[in-house]
């Protein structure tokens, strides 16, 4: 899952670059919704990785 998801803070990193250089909102609003998207998935990677038990 975070093989999945690492990408995605690489793609919101440019995106925050992007608006910098070139003052379009839009790129943080890109940004944003990738930002919303990560939150909901590396909750549920954690959600797994909490039940995973090692006894």
């Amino acid at each position: 899952m975070y093989a999945e998801i690492a990408p995605l803070w690489t793609e919101v990193s440019h995106h925050i670059a992007a608006a910098g250089e070139t003052r379009d909102p839009d790129q943080l609003s890109r940004a944003s919704a990738i930002l919303s998207e990560l939150a909901d998935r590396e909750r549920q990677a954690m959600r797994i990785l909490a039940g995973i038990r090692t006894d």
